[in-house]
């Protein structure tokens, strides 16, 4: 554990934690867009800097150390979280994210000339970097300087996209948009059918795109995933019923052991599990 200083009051971080984590586990307010929890830090949007000796620094990127003073509301920290917010303005004048969090600082608008063609991305790469996360990597960032964007390659639909919004979903300025009904969803351009429960056939709330994925990926069956909400609760409340009346008969099931001739349900008869035992 090592001790920091944030706006002159003393917190107990642990070691490998950032500025912004400390923040965030005391409440203390610091803007940021383009950090996500489940992510490595990207430092992109510069909205959650702080200063430190004197220096600007990102947050979410600046780790913590022993007897480091942080100032989050200093007059420098104020004037460069507004040149931000006047070029986030500028980019995405139409963004509500944007507007908001530039009202908090007194920027109602832009100086400069506001792009009023442009959609609201930001390039915080949030959407991209879930996608990787997931193991997609179906989107990324498209053509270079001014004209950069997120988008797919060549324009054209994603193969590797399997329709799951983790993308949209994660959006700060709710940028991307998809249509979604009971029966399939579109995003990206590209149409995806929600997959039929194994049980009782209802549609799920997954695509048979991420059906396939999730069981590749896992190693489990394709019907471990193809489930509705109603069955999956009622096949894990079975499933606790189990593990509580019958522990040992449920695991060992679950592991592919049987005991010689004996059922598994014997095992309740003794707390002391069969010597003998094969792999069936």
């Amino acid at each position: 554990m090592v001790t920091i200083t944030i706006d002159g009051i003393e917190y107990e971080a642990r070691e490998g934690q950032t500025v912004l984590d400390v923040a965030k586990e005391n409440n203390i307010p610091i803007p940021s867009l383009c950090h996500h929890e489940a992510l490595k830090p990207w430092g992109a949007c510069r909205m959650c800097v702080v200063e430190l000796n004197g220096k600007i620094m990102a947050s979410c990127t600046l780790p913590v150390a022993k007897d480091q003073n942080i100032k989050t509301k200093s007059e420098l920290v104020k004037t460069v979280r507004k040149v931000v917010l006047n070029l986030l303005l500028a980019r995405c004048p139409h963004s509500k994210t944007i507007q908001q969090l530039a009202r908090l600082y007194g920027i109602t608008k832009t100086t400069l000339k506001a792009d009023e063609g442009r959609d609201n991305c930001i390039l915080c790469n949030v959407c991209t970097r879930v996608c990787a996360q997931l193991g997609s990597s179906a989107i990324a960032t498209v053509k270079r300087g001014s004209e950069k964007e997120i988008g797919t390659p060549f324009g054209e639909k994603p193969p590797d996209c399997i329709g799951c919004l983790s993308c949209a979903r994660n959006c700060p300025t709710e940028t991307i948009k998809f249509e979604e009904t009971d029966a399939g969803r579109i995003i990206w351009n590209k149409s995806f059918e929600m997959a039929e429960c194994s049980i009782c056939k209802a549609k799920t709330v997954l695509t048979k795109e991420q059906v396939v994925f999730f069981a590749k990926k896992s190693g489990l069956p394709e019907e471990y995933f193809a489930k509705c909400d109603e069955c999956a609760r009622k096949e894990t409340a079975e499933t606790f019923a189990q593990l509580v009346i019958n522990p040992g008969a449920h695991i060992m099931k679950a592991w592919g052991f049987t005991f010689g001739k004996l059922e598994a349900k014997a095992i309740t008869a003794s707390p002391v599990l069969p010597q003998k035992f094969e792999r069936s």
